[in-house]
């Protein structure tokens, strides 16, 4: 049940802020997320919510790697764990929608193109 604070520690210490590189910014924003007190109510209740952070945990991760890399697969398995979080929580939609956009902003062609 406690996923999103894990979670959120996991991905922190992993991502790095994509222009600095500082690995700072990756314990800062894990520390925000990790600390949240909203996070660690729903985490500890039987509720959709704790799954939801994850999913948007790992989606964040997954677009990062996307944007380091450029490698298709990253965004795939973005796309599979937006879909496995819209059957959570319909709520996922509105940070996948523009994540989406900006996905496909910046790989557009490369991720349309049938391979």
């Amino acid at each position: 049940r406690d996923w999103g604070g894990r979670e959120s520690i996991r991905n922190g210490v992993h991502c790095r802020w994509l222009p600095s590189e500082s690995v700072w910014a990756g314990v800062l924003g894990a520390g925000l997320q990790a600390f949240c007190p909203l996070i660690w109510m729903y985490s500890i209740q039987a509720e959709v919510f704790a799954l939801n952070n994850c999913v948007v945990s790992a989606l964040l991760y997954l677009s990062v790697l996307y944007l380091q890399t450029k490698e298709p697969q990253y965004a795939f398995f973005g796309a599979l764990t937006i879909g496995l979080g819209l059957s959570n929580q319909h709520t996922l939609l509105f940070y996948a929608g523009p994540l989406v956009l900006f996905m496909l902003s910046i790989g557009g062609d490369h991720l349309l193109t049938p391979q």
